[in-house]
């Protein structure tokens, strides 16, 4: 079976001319793409043009692997999840697990959930508590409207009843008469029967609420236990799923999918993405692996950023613990690798821990820059303000560089607090706003909470949008399968808000010409960008977005077209990748924290 799924290159494909020196080892966590992968993924592409595009009925993430045979390459091919419906699709690699029992056991499990679902709609539970939270929210609203009348009329009452004990006071001095006694003493009677009202209704609400609380817990308790039953299910079954796939590490010992997370099971779908698919059928076959890329295929699903035929790596969550092991069965000697402090450059030869390990830096095509000899744009005994560049982290990460905020304490040593007010993502260069002490800290925090503070940034994007100027609200939140990457979710995200407008288009050419660079679109534009909120990756989701601007910032590694960017771009004299996401921070309009004067802060735009 396995000769039948290595395919040959195509003659003009002239594979020849990559020997061992100039294939680079590039790990599945890169974003870059090797040549001869990128070669073999064409091809996979050309005939998914050619014969599937018409039954690919939702995008899919596909793959190819390229192993070396002595002295020629062929590569495999592979899909992520089912291919309409399907595991195993003639001429790409098996899932690694057993496909009947798989099956078998999604049918039990959806036959079980379906039951416990339908005992609940029996009881009504969802609808029954949906109906009492109405009924105690209209209660709460009633007796507060009741309370707010009965205080109001008592107010008057104990008004009325001082301004008549003042008068008596002073008839008393005038004269003593029966008559008064009686007045004070009925005053002092309706004042303790007004008491005893305020009293007994405060009662009556107080059991009034407490049956209805009582009601609203015990359905609450129904739901939770019906809730917590679904979730043992849950994890029963993919638990058994897990128990079937029969994974194998380099040196031949069994790799207990299951058991991969110390804390708990995987991610759900871990072993079914292409990459690991991959991996683990050629590591079976004894094949020696050279490079390997990822690319997607067809419509972006919802709510995520993923381009027609770009190239991603593989994610991290699902991927980032098997397929290390795949590779390398020292698993007692080797340490997560999201905790590596550094990255190693491309390695030429095949795949191996040690690549896998150094290839979790923020950017895998651009350097982490160390944060030093920063500009400062402002400075007072209150704050300052600096201008960041692009590849320098705003705070230290687990690449272990120097950050903006490592370079801020050595500058400033007698500072205290945070100091840093605000972060930008190590890809975003521009102004960033530093507080010398607690209190200035608190203050310009609390006007970016506020949205006091303008923020104006200028992008680059691959494409213009067909309108000048617009507002994008697309709530976002984490794509928790693949950090850090960010995706648009009406349901759980929160609110995102961004006003845009074109400054320029289709003039991007010499702009980016005059800066030595030789990358160039044709058709994009330069817009200028206000972010109303902070949300991480905000500004690059809501350009990247179908429903946002629909077109990426330029270069920018995570949500950008990744098959244009190595297409544009080009090396420089040391060999190293010249290029850096188009995004600029460049004002900043704020309070002064100690005058509570406007300052405005200004920064040229580097493309």
């Amino acid at each position: 079976m396995c000769k039948t799924l290595l395919r040959y290159f195509s003659p003009a494909s002239n594979v020849d001319r990559f020997d061992t020196a100039s294939v680079s080892a590039l790990t599945p966590f890169a974003n870059d793409v090797s040549m001869l992968a990128k070669t073999a993924a064409r091809e996979l592409q050309s005939a998914l043009q050619k014969d599937l595009n018409k039954s690919i009925v939702e995008g899919k993430m596909f793959g190819v692997l390229v192993v070396r045979l002595q002295d020629e390459y062929r590569y495999l091919c592979a899909f992520s999840g089912k291919f309409n419906g399907c595991w195993d699709v003639p001429g790409f690699v098996p899932p690694p697990f057993d496909v009947s029992g798989a099956e078998n056991l999604l049918a039990q499990t959806e036959t079980t959930l379906n039951s416990l679902k339908d005992l609940r709609d029996f009881l009504s539970v969802d609808r029954r508590l949906s109906r009492l939270q109405t009924e105690h929210l209209r209660l709460l609203a009633e007796q507060s409207s009741e309370h707010q009348k009965l205080t109001g009329c008592l107010q008057l009452k104990r008004a009325r009843r001082k301004r008549m004990r003042n008068c008596l006071t002073v008839s008393n001095a005038l004269a003593m008469c029966d008559d008064s006694k009686l007045s004070a003493a009925s005053l002092d009677q309706e004042s303790r029967d007004d008491k005893k009202l305020r009293k007994a209704v405060n009662k009556k609400h107080s059991q009034d609420l407490q049956a209805s609380k009582s009601r609203l817990d015990q359905l609450c308790t129904l739901r939770d236990r019906f809730e917590h039953r679904r979730i043992q299910l849950s994890s029963e079954a993919q638990r058994r799923y897990f128990a079937l796939f029969k994974v194998v590490s380099r040196t031949g010992s069994a790799i207990d999918v299951g058991r991969l997370n110390a804390g708990g099971l995987p991610p759900a779908g871990t072993g079914e993405c292409a990459g690991a698919k991959l991996l683990s059928y050629a590591v079976q076959q004894k094949l020696e692996p050279v490079a390997m890329a990822e690319f997607w295929w067809g419509p972006p699903p919802a709510g995520e950023i993923r381009h027609h035929g770009a190239f991603y790596p593989s994610c991290r969550s699902k991927c980032g613990q098997l397929i290390p092991r795949l590779l390398d069965d020292k698993t007692a000697q080797t340490k997560s690798i999201l905790d590596v402090p550094d990255r190693c450059g491309d390695r030429p030869g095949a795949l191996d821990r040690s690549t896998i390990a150094a290839s979790v830096a923020p950017l895998d095509d651009v350097h982490v820059i160390d944060a030093d000899n920063l500009t400062v744009l402002y400075e007072d005994d209150q704050l300052a303000v600096i201008e960041k560049p692009a590849s320098v982290l705003s705070v230290r990460g687990k690449v272990g560089n120097r950050s903006v905020y490592d370079w801020a304490y050595d500058q400033w040593p007698d500072a205290d607090g945070a100091l840093l007010v605000h972060r930008l993502d190590m890809d975003t260069s521009g102004i960033l706003l530093i507080a010398k002490n607690a209190k200035a800290h608190r203050l310009l925090q609390q006007q970016f909470e506020r949205r006091e503070i303008e923020k104006v940034y200028i992008a680059l994007l691959e494409s213009a949008p067909s309108a000048d100027r617009g507002r994008i609200e697309l709530p976002v939140r984490p794509d928790y399968s693949d950090r850090p990457r960010q995706l648009v979710c009406h349901q759980q995200g929160k609110e995102a808000v961004t006003l845009w407008q074109v400054i320029e288009r289709q003039a991007m050419e010499k702009q980016i010409m005059k800066r030595d660079v030789t990358e160039h679109s044709a058709h994009g534009c330069r817009v200028e960008l206000r972010p109303l909120t902070g949300r991480t990756h905000q500004l690059r989701v809501h350009c990247a977005a179908p429903k946002g601007l629909n077109s990426p910032i330029m270069d920018d590694p995570m949500y950008g077209n990744y098959s244009q960017l190595m297409q544009k771009s080009s090396a420089g004299p040391n060999g190293v990748r010249r290029r850096r996401m188009k995004l600029h921070a460049t004002r900043l309009i704020f309070r002064h924290p100690l005058t509570g004067n406007s300052l405005a802060v200004e920064s040229t735009v580097p493309f």
